[in-house]
């Protein structure tokens, strides 16, 4: 199982429930690396197939996860 790092938005109406939404999302196995109660978000990583579960969880807004990108070398060609 390969674990993907997620961002979890929380709903304004839901925001002063944080702390028990991230302990909801720990029982469903979320790695929960940080929590921002001013902004409304958790973050931290998931199994990919779990993932698709975090939306059950009444107050998440979103959940996205996160998506690598690699730049060319500094020596590549211009494309």
């Amino acid at each position: 199982m390969s674990k993907v790092k997620v961002s979890i938005s929380i709903d304004d109406a839901h925001i002063d429930r944080i702390s028990e939404i991230a302990k909801s999302l720990q029982a469903m196995g979320v790695d929960v690396e940080q929590t921002l109660p001013s902004i409304g978000i958790i973050s931290g990583s998931v199994s990919s197939e779990q993932v698709h579960r975090l939306n059950q969880i009444e107050g998440i807004q979103h959940v996205e996860t996160e998506r690598d990108y690699q730049l060319p070398p500094p020596d590549a060609d211009i494309q």
